[in-house]
């Protein structure tokens, strides 16, 4: 015949064999979100990387725009320097053409 205490003593047991069930339980499910979080970190890592690169990328690829935009400038001003050219050119013909009439005429 079984006491009461030995009841109790099984009863112990198997409720510390359940607990010590859900425990390993949690234990197995926290271990593998710590896998996918490590995952997950290393992934961002490399996106930092990444994205670190970029920016070397970009800021390189900015001062040759910048370098480029300043070539183009004054390529666009040579015309105008030529067009100003000429038209003193132009100025100065019509005037020595003007003087050199009146100077024929009044001599």
């Amino acid at each position: 015949m079984r006491s009461i205490y030995h009841m109790d003593v099984e009863n112990l047991d198997e409720l510390q064999g359940a607990r010590l069930a859900k425990l390993e339980e949690r234990t197995k499910n926290a271990l593998c979100q710590l896998d996918r979080l490590e995952k997950l970190t290393e992934a961002v890592h490399t996106q930092n990387e990444q994205i670190a690169r970029l920016v070397v990328s970009l800021d390189t690829l900015s001062k040759t725009l910048e370098k480029q935009e300043a070539r183009i400038a004054e390529l666009e001003r040579v015309p105008a320097k030529r067009l100003a050219t000429i038209i003193g050119a132009v100025i100065t013909a019509l005037a020595s053409a003007f003087v050199g009439g009146a100077v024929t005429v009044l001599f």
